[in-house]
């Protein structure tokens, strides 16, 4: 860990993190899932509630709908601090410099792709 830069060292963390998600939801015997943050909503809506929790085929509009109404707040904001989500991904990925990127290809990437196959795969 001394060698490594803190954008290597942030990225190694954050691979260990999503290498130990992906061996659990291997090793959960179908119960654990696999989910992208950029389909999370449509995943709760339409996988995750109905078909993992419920049993069910679908949820109604009305729970539908309170899914989708609810997922506009900011998941951090509580109190003083309650705002509306707003996307900001694309800012944030275009605000990081190259050690960042690099750091995040060469230690992050195996681990998202393994995640990616994963949840292609439930």
């Amino acid at each position: 860990a001394d060698s490594l830069n803190y954008e290597e060292f942030c990225a190694a963390h954050l691979a260990t993190l999503c290498d130990t998600a992906a061996r659990q939801a291997k090793d959960s015997n179908g119960l654990g899932k696999v989910v992208n943050y950029n389909n999370l909503i449509e995943s709760l809506i339409h996988d995750l509630i109905p078909k993992h929790f419920m049993g069910v085929e679908s949820l109604s509009e009305e729970a539908q709908t309170r899914i989708e109404e609810v997922s506009g707040h900011y998941s951090k904001g509580r109190g003083k601090k309650k705002a509306v989500w707003a996307e900001d991904s694309q800012q944030k990925e275009d605000s990081a410099w190259q050690e960042m990127k690099d750091a995040s290809s060469m230690y992050l990437q195996p681990s998202y792709m393994e995640l990616e196959e994963l949840q292609k795969s439930q």
